[in-house]
């Protein structure tokens, strides 16, 4: 008998990862005075993240390294964006920049994610 999926290592962790690109699809999505300028608009994940986010919880092949690998040029994106950036978003830019960086972290490096995404 199979473990139930709550019970499998790695599962919090992939839910942590789930919860947050969520969270971001949505905060750039429906918050854009928040992120955005007359410049710039930030658009991380579109409406595909509620997708990617069951997506990794359903185990889906190649969903952690493509959402990392996304995740990562966003992360570069943003770093950039600090160069033009206004001084009233800044401290919005480094709140994202942080978020990007755990989710790149939680998809790419985390063992316990990897087991999770590899376990049957």
């Amino acid at each position: 008998m199979s473990t139930p999926i709550h019970r499998q290592e790695g599962f919090f962790h992939t839910l942590a990862a789930a919860v947050l690109i969520i969270a971001v699809s949505l905060t750039t999505s429906y918050f854009k005075n928040s992120l955005s300028t007359e410049y710039v608009n930030i658009k991380i994940y579109g409406n595909l993240g509620i997708i990617i986010a069951i997506g990794l919880i359903l185990k889906w092949k190649y969903i952690p390294e493509v959402t990392g690998g996304i995740t990562f040029l966003a992360c570069t994106f943003i770093f950039i964006s600090f160069f033009f950036a206004n001084t009233q978003h800044f401290l919005q830019l480094i709140a994202l920049l942080i978020v990007l960086i755990i989710i790149t972290y939680l998809l790419l490096f985390n063992t316990k994610v990897k087991a999770f995404q590899n376990s049957k």
